[in-house]
């Protein structure tokens, strides 16, 4: 399951991805439903990654420079999120390096662009190289120092 949430900064742009996911028929859940003009990205972030990890889900965050919710949502263990800014960094994001959240710098960032990380996100596959489940593997292990 796809898991999204944005800020105030992001919120349109999230709107405009959950009408392409409609479209598209693939599932989500929004966490953020309600425009919210005071909200603060870290407890969207939050909400956000702590269900990715209970529910071993995928998640989407958008707010204005996405730099923020990157930031917030990597202090949840478990949570591997990585800002997006073109198709094939975003693949191999999740492809190499366990990308479980996409973050989406809606200041930034088109709704074409948006939709088409959001496309090559869901669609990608995790590898299965020894090499990236080491390093992989090493990341968990920072998790606990």
């Amino acid at each position: 399951m796809l898991y999204l949430g944005a800020d105030h900064r992001g919120f349109k742009l999230m709107t405009e991805l959950i009408a392409f996911f409609k479209a598209n028929r693939w599932p989500f859940v929004c966490l953020t439903p309600d425009f919210k003009k005071n909200d603060d990205y870290p407890t969207v972030a939050e909400i956000v990654a702590r269900t990715v990890v209970k529910k071993k889900g995928r998640g989407l965050l958008v707010c204005g420079s996405g730099g923020g919710m990157t930031v917030a949502a990597n202090k949840i263990n478990g949570v591997r999120c990585g800002l997006g800014f073109a198709t094939a960094q975003v693949k191999a994001m999740a492809s190499d390096d366990g990308l479980n959240i996409l973050a989406v710098a809606a200041d930034y960032t088109k709704p074409a662009l948006a939709k088409d990380l959001a496309r090559v996100f869901i669609k990608a596959k995790g590898s299965l190289a020894e090499r990236h489940r080491r390093r992989l593997a090493a990341v968990t292990a920072l998790e606990k120092q």
